[in-house]
């Protein structure tokens, strides 16, 4: 999804995609600005050699969560215990995405299709 804005009327201006290229239409006669929404979906992981696209400050608090929920469900009486680890990982995670840049910029040289 593309938000077109500043462009003067959004009903009058659309976008589309070809392959791996992006085209405006009309083409603007002036530069111009315009923000991509996307959704990014992780990669598969098919070897244990591998590491998730997930930021490392993010994988003990995963990890500890999922032990959390296995926990309650097969050993209840440990639950607590990992519970207690889950909340002191996911502090850590929120704590550092607390200090990150909430939105990525990107720049790319438009070329019209």
């Amino acid at each position: 999804m593309a938000d077109v804005y500043p462009f003067s009327s959004p009903s009058s201006k659309v976008y589309y995609q070809f392959g791996d290229e992006i085209g405006i239409y009309p083409t603007p006669n002036q530069v111009k600005s315009f923000r991509i929404h996307y959704v990014k979906s992780p990669t598969t992981l098919d070897a244990a050699a591998e590491v998730p696209q997930i930021p490392v400050q993010y994988h003990m608090a995963l990890a500890s969560y999922a032990l959390m929920q296995l926990s309650k469900r097969l050993l209840p009486q440990a639950y607590p215990i990992f519970k207690q680890e889950w909340e002191e990982h996911k502090d850590v995670a929120v704590s550092h995405g607390a200090k990150k840049v909430r939105e990525d910029v990107v720049y790319v040289a438009y070329q019209d299709i």
